[in-house]
């Protein structure tokens, strides 16, 4: 999300959000598991490592270029992963690029 010219003035940030999805098949569990984990145990596994990690790079990526073509963004970057329906992580990141 861009924010629109003629509001820049306000406190406003540009938002880019990136989703990945786990299903339970890949991570092996059922929803009841999926459901008990701890947040640390969700964070540890692979498939959600996987998941943050190429949802980072490619937050990362796409974020860069939106900061070459337009500028002046004040842009907040995240990267969600849903493990099925039950269970989400994500992480928030800032990155200002010099050019």
């Amino acid at each position: 999300m861009i924010i629109r010219p003629d509001k820049r003035h306000g406190k406003v940030f540009d938002v880019l959000i990136e989703f990945k999805f786990v299903t339970l098949k890949e991570a092996g569990l059922d929803g009841k598991k999926a459901r008990k984990l701890s947040e640390t145990a969700l964070r540890e596994l692979p498939q959600m490592q996987k998941a943050l990690e190429t949802g980072r790079d490619q937050a990362l990526s796409y974020g860069d270029r939106l900061e070459k073509k337009y500028g002046n963004l004040r842009l907040k970057r995240f990267v969600v992963a849903s493990l099925g329906f039950e269970r989400i992580c994500f992480e928030a990141f800032e990155l200002k690029i010099e050019y």
